[in-house]
């Protein structure tokens, strides 16, 4: 299945026009993107405060939920640090993906490729926040076009369109930590 088919058939029927109204990409976004200054963000979408702190609520969730279901794939003392994303790209490196599209009901926008992306898209983001103090989540809505933003650089970092790409079997989670210039 092609990435921007993924993200048309899993997650596009899940926004309303002011949700993509407000999207800076049209399909998935690029593996991180610079902003000319920090100011320019906010041009872009500011959640109503109540809508922010519920998606980072849901953020807070979907990585607690990660962590328990990558204890069994990722060791615990890897599991806090980016490192980690070379375990996660073996184990989704080793199963076949396209039993988890089949299986996923896209009417149901809790299906199964929307959950993967989410809580692994937030155990990815909690790790670069622990691993540099001058990020921050920039919430959006739906959940996973929420990024992690790095007020030093201006950069953000979309983990959850990461995960997207790497279940859509591109290249993996940990080049593209690399290449976003992030490593332990």
């Amino acid at each position: 299945m092609h990435l921007n088919e993924i993200f048309e058939v899993f997650f596009l029927p899940w926004y309303d026009q002011d949700d993509l109204d407000r999207r800076l990409f049209e399909h998935l976004y690029p593996d991180f993107f610079d902003f000319e200054l920090e100011s320019e963000l906010n041009r872009y979408t500011v959640l109503p405060d109540k809508l922010h702190r519920t998606v980072l609520e849901y953020i807070r969730l979907f990585e607690i939920d990660a962590r328990r279901d990558y204890a069994s794939i990722v060791s615990m003392e890897n599991m806090e640090k980016l490192s980690f994303v070379a375990e996660i790209d073996a184990y989704w490196g080793s199963i076949d993906t396209d039993d988890i599209f089949q299986r996923s009901d896209q009417t149901d926008s809790n299906n199964e490729v929307v959950t993967i992306t989410c809580r692994t898209g937030a155990l990815i983001g909690a790790i670069i926040l622990e691993t540099y103090p001058n990020t921050t989540w920039f919430t959006d809505w739906p959940v996973w076009d929420s990024f992690i933003f790095n007020h030093r650089t201006a950069r953000a970092f979309p983990v959850f369109h990461w995960v997207v790409k790497r279940i859509g079997d591109e290249e993996s989670i940990e080049a593209r930590v690399r290449a976003a210039g992030l490593s332990d």
